[in-house]
């Protein structure tokens, strides 16, 4: 069974129970998962430019247990589209 690693720049879908929603890696963390956004919009099948997706502004950023999504299929990787600028530094976070 090959275990698949996530990279900084890979678009995610998952699977809710209204639609299809996408969401990109941004940054690796350390003990609190990994950094990603939340694109917008949700989907009833899968959109086929995932590039215009993943230049929109994301809705937020969340920590998100990636690994473990991956390694028990909650998630599956879909595409890898560069990081836009703005998303580039570590966003600003509250506590």
């Amino acid at each position: 069974m090959a275990i698949l690693k996530a990279t900084v720049g890979d678009i995610f879908e998952i699977k809710t129970p209204a639609a299809l929603a996408y969401i990109q890696y941004t940054h690796p963390g350390a003990d609190m998962g990994a950094l990603v956004r939340v694109l917008p919009g949700l989907f009833s099948t899968r959109p086929t430019d995932f590039a215009e997706l993943a230049k929109q502004r994301e809705l937020y950023f969340v920590f998100y247990t990636l690994k473990s999504a991956l390694r028990n299929h909650q998630t599956e990787i879909v595409s890898h589209q560069p990081i836009p600028e703005w998303v580039r530094a570590y966003p600003l976070m509250r506590w």
